[in-house]
């Protein structure tokens, strides 16, 4: 019986490789799943007794990012590292090793450390039970719990030797192989709301490999109370692993001393958004708004700027990179801009990814910033248009207003998906005219703004507290397993 789950595992296994070597398509609308998670090849995993187990007198604690990121996540995954590294200068309790897809990019900044985080490059893969039973040289009493676990192909050795895990996401097709404490960062629980909007593969993952990893964890990390009350209630867990850490953000440090650099907009200013080009991020309902007030001859208009990751896709003008990735929104959006008579150029642009100097230029010259998305942990870029004095409009939903109550973002919201409702305060907000803030008001903002307790280096103090404690479990751990192993 079990040898036909394990088999019908590997199938599912399969066709997800399938899928997502087919142009990666899922990646563009649903975090990226792991393009080479089958089950392993012979003689993949090493054995513990060919690994050095002479334990260091710090802890040590492999964090690990199981998938291939961009954008948001990966941004925030940095963030923290280069804080964690900074911390660790200071107190001195690990030694960190930093587990990546054999393909992410981006990583200069983080190999710049070198010893003080090394670097291991891997694939998430499966490991069946009897290559656990071999690599470990013994049979662990959970090794029946699942037919195949989640390993870390290229980083096992670091991960064998390490006293804990911690995962900076949490993407699993299959579960996590229990082999230490580990730790979890969950972000927010989009599937659980929008369904719609990832593909039935991974919603098949999100049962299968998500929830029992999270389960086992022995430590979740959330950034907002929303998220804590969803891994409660979704999990059904006693809520004694969910630790909440509330969400953090930096504007001064990521924007200070940055010189602008000028992007071409229709004119200026002009009403901003700052959002991937995911369906639940929103741009069909900002779309649809504007074009409700151009429709009804809303005087002063100002035009639209789209930016962020895939949002290039929108524009009629975009030409699809041979063997790149198309994102299906992309298509839709082109025909409703075409369908609502917008013009770019006139009414609206798409700029795509932009860098941190561009964002810098739009927030200083745009008139007010929307964020039009629902049920994700909020948009940075309300705290961001805050820092810079902007008015904000949001869609209404918990992680948005629990974000802009911990920011001071004086924003105004309405219903999500409710188009008519954004153009009504678009306009309200077009004939009030609120001059921005002055020199003063602005500088009094942003020294609120400054509160350690909101940063980043707060925020990763707190997970810094999570790690040590993780792996002084799995160091305890393995000295109670060595011990009894000599006894035996």
């Amino acid at each position: 019986m079990l040898w036909r789950v394990a088999r019908r595992i590997k199938g599912l296994l399969r066709r997800l490789i399938r899928l997502l070597d087919q142009g990666k398509q899922a990646a563009a609308y649903t975090p990226i799943l792991p393009a080479n998670a089958g089950p392993s090849s012979p003689k993949l995993w090493p054995t513990v007794s060919e690994i050095d187990h002479t334990q260091s007198d710090r802890l040590e604690a492999f964090l690990f990012l199981p998938i291939y990121y961009l954008a948001g996540v990966w941004e925030a995954t940095k963030v923290l590292i280069h804080n964690l590294v900074e911390i660790n200068r200071e107190r001195r309790q690990l030694a960190f090793t930093l587990g990546l897809d054999a393909d992410q990019t981006d990583v200069e900044s983080l190999e710049s450390f070198g010893d003080e985080l090394r670097i291991e490059r891997m694939r998430a893969h499966a490991i069946s039970q009897p290559e656990v039973v071999e690599m470990l040289g013994r049979t662990p009493a959970w090794v029946d719990s699942a037919p195949l676990y989640c390993f870390f192909n290229g980083a096992a050795r670091a991960a064998i030797r390490a006293d804990a895990w911690f995962g900076l996401v949490d993407r699993f097709l299959i579960p996590l192989l229990p082999l230490r404490p580990y730790g979890v960062l969950v972000y927010d629980l989009l599937q659980k709301y929008v369904p719609q909007n990832f593909d039935p593969e991974f919603l098949v993952c999100y049962e299968r490999g998500i929830k029992p990893t999270a389960r086992s964890a022995r430590i979740l990390v959330v950034t907002t109370p929303q998220t804590r009350d969803d891994l409660v209630s979704e999990y059904g867990l006693d809520g004694k692993t969910v630790r909440l850490i509330p969400v953090a953000a930096d504007s001064g440090r990521r924007f200070e001393g940055l010189a602008p650099a000028p992007v071409h907009v229709p004119r200026q200013p002009f009403i901003l958004k700052v959002a991937n080009a995911a369906n639940h991020k929103g741009a069909h309902v900002l779309l649809r708004a504007y074009a409700k007030l151009k429709q009804e001859g809303c005087p002063n208009l100002l035009p639209l700027v789209l930016c962020g990751m895939w949002t290039e896709q929108f524009s009629c003008r975009y030409q699809p990179v041979q063997g790149g990735l198309i994102h299906p929104n992309g298509p839709f959006i082109r025909d409703l801009v075409s369908s609502l008579d917008l013009k770019e150029g006139v009414d609206v642009e798409f700029l795509g990814c932009v860098s941190e100097a561009q964002l810098k230029y739009l927030y200083e010259h745009c008139w007010m910033v929307v964020n039009a998305g629902k049920f994700d942990n909020g948009s940075y870029s309300l705290v961001e248009a805050t820092y810079f004095g902007k008015p904000t409009l949001s869609t209404r939903y918990p992680a948005a207003e629990y974000i802009c109550e911990r920011f001071g973002a004086r924003t105004k919201f309405f219903p999500p998906d409710d188009h008519e409702a954004l153009a009504r305060l678009i306009r309200e907000a077009l004939v009030e005219n609120v001059p921005p803030p002055s020199f003063q008001q602005l500088a009094q903002i942003r020294a609120q703004m400054t509160n350690p307790e909101l940063g980043t280096r707060h925020y990763a103090e707190r997970i810094y507290d999570c790690l040590v404690e993780l792996a002084e479990q799995g160091r305890r751990e393995r000295q109670m397993q060595g011990a009894a192993s000599k006894v035996a």
